[in-house]
């Protein structure tokens, strides 16, 4: 390619580049409207977050692309997820504005120290991770909410899972459970990940946990 056509073909990319960092920005602005109650370089105080009437602990000790990594959880793949044939944006219009297009090695993905990749789309519903919490924590007897229990390798999860066919949304919040020194007592749960669930494995993964693990 020569110079002109390079020139040419980085032109048409801005706007593309442009809209991509706006998602992400809107995304994270959100995300800190919800984190903290008043932010700045000299001090941060955090709203009162709670799940179960028990504190709710996203971290923000380290970022990423000035970012903390606790929002990449949200708006990011981990690699093994990659495997998959399917884009999870496939269908919506954010994929147009996608710029790893699911390529672990590309030199856009700034997350590979952390074993992510961006997704766009992921950073796009980062709203319903709030409304998400929100609606959990006014009435989580609410029918679109299913809740349950599980061990992992690493302790005891919650997931929390929200289902509304009208408006196509389907979207899990995995938290970690942590106990207090006596392990008497819950004292904190811990925001591992959320994403929207796509892919019919996923779907049905939940499905089986839920019965086997959720409310009887």
């Amino acid at each position: 390619m020569n110079n002109k056509n390079m020139q040419e073909s980085k032109v048409s990319q801005e706007p593309y580049f442009e809209k991509n960092e706006e998602i992400f920005n809107n995304a994270y602005s959100k995300l800190e409207k919800f984190l903290y109650k008043n932010k700045t370089e000299e001090n941060i105080e955090f709203n009162d977050l709670k799940i179960n009437g028990k504190r709710l602990f996203i971290d923000g000790r380290s970022s990423t692309n000035g970012k903390i990594d606790a929002f990449w959880h949200l708006a990011s793949q981990a690699k093994d997820e990659l495997k998959y044939d399917m884009y999870p944006c496939e269908n919506h219009e954010t994929k147009k504005y996608c710029l790893q297009k699911c390529i672990f090695d590309t030199e856009r993905n700034f997350l590979k120290d952390i074993y992510r990749i961006p997704c766009i789309y992921r950073a796009s519903k980062i709203q319903t991770f709030i409304d998400v919490i929100n609606l959990y924590n006014q009435n989580p007897a609410d029918p679109r909410i299913k809740q349950w229990t599980i061990k992992e390798n690493d302790g005891k999860h919650l997931k929390i899972r929200f289902t509304d066919d009208e408006r196509d949304i389907d979207y899990i919040i995995i938290l970690k459970v942590n106990y207090n020194k006596t392990k008497t007592d819950i004292s904190q749960y811990m925001l591992i990940t959320a994403y929207p669930v796509i892919m019919k494995s996923y779907k049905r993964r939940f499905d089986r946990e839920y019965q086997e693990h959720g409310k009887k």
